[in-house]
């Protein structure tokens, strides 16, 4: 199976530098990535423009931000009549090496329609270690899990029947197409699980950093200083739902020797 990457970038681009870091450092040997800049205003173009790799197949550059859900979808038209599975990954996730041979396993072994692609990395703290299943080859580790996540794998199949992220932009009361889009795959009662490690990290925990602060507000996204997704985001920390590494805590583990 082969897997189709889409990143979205906008602005962060010290987020955006580490994430393709982890993506070289992890190695993928079934994947090809499209990325989709939504009008960066800071210096991200730039480093795209220089960026390149074996299983780069294009950049787009968007004059205006359409916001997420938009870009989305074009990653996956430019990808979807050559890769099997369609990966959405936001520009602050990091990949963990063997990510992409959890994923593939546990596509083929378990037939899913989809796969919820961030590890929470308390989950072995939180629950008993039982609950990470394994699948029957021991390639593909995974959890049943309902929570919503923020990187997915879909079968490309179920894009082309329509299933995809709204495209609307942000407005009052909306908090953004990852929820809407997870809420859509529940309602078509479609199989899906959450991968365990390996799998996406989130950088979450770089945003509270004191130095890392001002950045996050003027640049994470038109999103990042509404007050109604930061009161969701607060929540969900709460809850112990949201989880991430420091850049230098994956460096430690999995960095280049």
């Amino acid at each position: 199976m082969k897997i189709g990457i889409h990143i979205t970038t906008f602005n962060r681009k010290k987020f955006t530098e580490k994430c393709f870091l982890s993506l070289f450092l992890s190695k993928p040997k079934n994947s090809e990535v499209v990325i989709v800049d939504n009008a960066s205003n800071d210096s991200t173009k730039e480093f795209l423009q220089n960026l390149s790799f074996p299983f780069l197949k294009k950049i787009i550059y968007n004059e205006n931000n359409h916001h997420l859900g938009y870009a989305v979808v074009q990653g996956w038209k430019e990808l979807k009549n050559s890769c099997d599975i369609l990966a959405w990954i936001n520009n602050d996730f990091l990949f963990e090496p063997g990510w992409e041979e959890n994923v593939i396993s546990c596509f083929n072994e378990l037939n899913l329609d989809y796969i919820d692609g961030i590890v929470n990395l308390n989950h072995k703290q939180k629950k008993p270690i039982s609950e990470i299943k394994t699948t029957p080859s021991g390639k593909g580790k995974y959890v049943i899990t309902e929570n919503v996540g923020a990187a997915y794998f879909i079968k490309t199949e179920w894009f082309n029947k329509g299933i995809a992220p709204l495209t609307i932009p942000w407005e009052k009361g909306y908090t953004g197409p990852g929820p809407t889009f997870h809420y859509s795959l529940l309602n078509k009662k479609l199989k899906g699980v959450r991968l365990a490690s390996p799998g996406i990290l989130l950088l979450d925990p770089e945003y509270t950093k004191k130095e890392n602060i001002d950045y996050y507000n003027n640049v994470f996204s038109i999103r990042g200083i509404d007050k109604l997704l930061n009161k969701f985001r607060k929540k969900e920390r709460l809850n112990g739902v949201a989880q991430g590494i420091t850049w230098k805590d994956f460096l430690n583990k999995y960095g280049a020797k």
